[in-house]
């Protein structure tokens, strides 16, 4: 998906935001990932993340992947979740410019059960400060509803 992400990024128009990408004032994957994202036009009004940051954390995953470091390895688990949301996000925007063509926001595609269940996958996804993607873990809400069926029993 990355060589997928830069080659289509390169050709696609500017974003809102797309700044915040950059890396030595110029594009880097983070701003190919991003474009592709929001020309996909895909509803992210469930998403968890914002489109830059969650630009980043697909960027950042994909790099990390690429360029191995065994103490900066992506959670394997982490790379399916961004894997499959980001190829919904291509398969969008690639029916986006083949049959409707580029620039017709007049147009919007059906969300196939497959695109929201992507979207839902990311809240599996907790990404940091420094847009580093880890499993997120559940556990926190899990010991709450214990707790409380625990009172609700006595």
């Amino acid at each position: 998906m990355g060589i997928v992400a830069e080659s289509l990024g390169k050709e696609l128009g500017e974003v809102e935001r797309v700044e915040e990408t950059y890396s030595r004032k110029k594009g880097s994957h983070s701003t190919w990932v991003l474009r592709c994202i929001v020309h996909s036009e895909l509803d992210l009004s469930n998403c968890p993340f914002d489109p830059v940051v969650l630009a980043k954390a697909i960027a950042k995953n994909y790099n990390k992947s690429k360029h191995f470091q065994p103490s900066l390895t992506p959670d394997p688990s982490v790379t399916g979740i961004l894997g499959r949301f980001f190829a919904v996000v291509i398969r969008h925007l690639s029916i986006r410019l083949a049959l409707i063509g580029p620039g017709s926001s007049n147009h919007k595609l059906h969300m196939t059960s497959e695109s929201v269940r992507s979207i839902e996958g990311l809240k599996a996804v907790a990404v940091d400060e420094n847009c580093w993607p880890t499993f997120r873990v559940v556990t926190e809400e899990v010991q709450e509803e214990s707790t409380e069926e625990a009172h609700e029993g006595s």
